[in-house]
């Protein structure tokens, strides 16, 4: 078509469309004003003032007004009067289907608290019958649409493969709840906080990062988020992120503590018990554990126990603190069976009984707590009642030191270096002596330095004698 003439064409179409345009109705910014205006005098009349309940009755009406012509906030104020019970109906089955309703058009219209709410009523049946592929399809949309609750709910979902009360199910997938833990981190959520500092801390879903760990804790901590600080007096106590601190780690398991964290209280109860002066005060430790035990904490009946048998803070009594570590491990703790194991191997509170120390220890071993497994590696190696067994010993000394045991890693190394059980291997038992050499008390913060610089000696001592070998 020629120039001259395509021109005209241009200028038709172009009136053309505009005049459609003009003839259209309001456009979209004068309807969004619009649904806007009645939202707010839906919130006016919700306000209490000089003593006087808000009007919900005439908010609902404006809310609905605007919902109606698309406003997708004033559909989400109007599902909340249903849903919290300000607006009357009839039955209460009315209102929840009315506040359903409602919800689901502001979910529909983009507003993702409505989403993420709209998501909760499908997976507990409020107004519709539960779904919970439109649950988690609600879910999914929420926690996209920077949601924070969604977000930490979806993380929650995808890191317990549950929520907590059990009526919610989900592939476990720790991958997945470490980024949306922090999604909602980032998006200023304090729990979400907490919890992705942990998985920080701990390597779970996420590479381990100490740095990382301490900076979410602290934001959570600041937020006044009790497990966040307990979490971050972990790190202190054990210089991780940081150098250790046990004046902040006091403080911050004191504060989580008064927040009704046990568990807190039990960690301060171990510093107060291990640490060195100033730190030490095993009098509190005591009644720390004591307040612990009472409200279930299993490792708390071990500590008393501990406690019972060193006679530090209470008086010596090895027969309380064998009742103590029979309840330690009743409750879960597998560290009580090393305990109660001693108590048998020595007879000291119980008559000496080599076969139960043994099934004691074998019974810790195979819960995986690393005392046992090394006791009963020591016990297989000294033989009982003449008998020794060698690959036992080496089997079990392998699994401690595995889980950082010392004293286990040089076992295990002497018994490679010498050929004890197993044929003579000089490189596993160089890895071994190394592993001793290079042990560092981190998982144990309150460990003596006489209790594990002498065992380095030895680590050293190893490694130099097969260094041409």
């Amino acid at each position: 078509m020629p120039r001259g003439k395509l021109l005209p064409l241009l200028a038709v179409l172009t009136f053309s469309l505009t005049g459609c345009a003009a003839l259209s109705g309001p456009t979209l910014t004068e309807r969004i004003q619009r649904t806007d205006a009645l939202y707010d005098k839906g919130r006016e009349a919700s306000v209490q003032m000089e003593g006087k309940q808000g009007d919900y009755k005439a908010a609902a009406c404006y809310y609905e007004r605007s919902a109606r012509q698309g406003g997708a906030k004033g559909a989400y104020a109007l599902a909340t009067l249903y849903r919290d019970g300000l607006v009357q109906e009839k039955t209460e089955g009315a209102a929840k289907e009315k506040a359903f309703f409602w919800m689901r058009e502001a979910a529909v219209g983009g507003w993702a608290q409505a989403q993420y709410e709209l998501s909760v009523f499908y997976y507990e049946g409020k107004g519709v019958e539960p779904d919970h592929k439109e649950a988690s399809a609600w879910l999914q949309k929420a926690a996209e649409n920077n949601n924070t609750l969604a977000q930490r709910f979806l993380g929650e979902l995808y890191l317990n493969g549950k929520n907590p009360r059990g009526t919610i199910t989900l592939q476990r997938d720790t991958r997945k709840a470490s980024y949306w833990y922090l999604r909602a981190a980032e998006g200023g959520d304090a729990e979400a906080a907490a919890t992705i500092g942990y998985m920080y801390a701990n390597g779970v879903g996420i590479e381990k990062d100490y740095v990382q760990a301490s900076k979410w804790l602290t934001v959570a901590a600041n937020k006044g988020v009790t497990q966040g600080r307990a979490n971050l007096a972990n790190l202190y106590a054990q210089a991780k992120g940081g150098p250790r601190d046990y004046d902040k780690a006091v403080e911050l398991y004191e504060q989580a503590h008064a927040g009704g964290d046990a568990h807190a209280g039990y960690n301060l109860g171990v510093l107060y018990y291990y640490a060195q002066p100033p730190h030490g005060n095993v009098k509190k430790a005591v009644e720390l554990f004591r307040q612990a035990d009472q409200r279930g904490i299993a490792a708390a009946a071990t500590m008393l126990g501990v406690a019972s048998a060193a006679g530090k803070g209470v008086p010596q009594d090895y027969s309380t603190a064998v009742a103590f570590f029979e309840r330690g491990i009743k409750g879960g703790d597998a560290a009580a069976y090393a305990r109660l194991g001693e108590c048998y191997r020595d007879g000291k509170g119980v008559p000496k009984n080599l076969d139960q120390a043994q099934k004691t220890f074998h019974d810790g071993a195979v819960a995986g707590d690393p005392a046992s497994q090394r006791l009963l590696a020591e016990l297989y190696l000294k033989g009982k009642d003449g008998q020794r067994n060698y690959v036992e010993a080496l089997r079990w000394s392998l699994a401690a030191a595995g889980r950082g045991d010392q004293k286990a890693m040089l076992m295990a190394a002497t018994m490679y270096e010498k050929g004890v059980g197993v044929q003579r291997d000089v490189v596993q038992a160089r890895k071994w002596y190394q592993a001793a050499a290079d042990y560092m008390p981190h998982e144990s913060p309150y460990a003596r330095p006489e209790a594990y610089r002498p065992m380095q000696a030895k680590g050293r001592e190893g490694l130099a004698r097969l260094k041409n070998q």
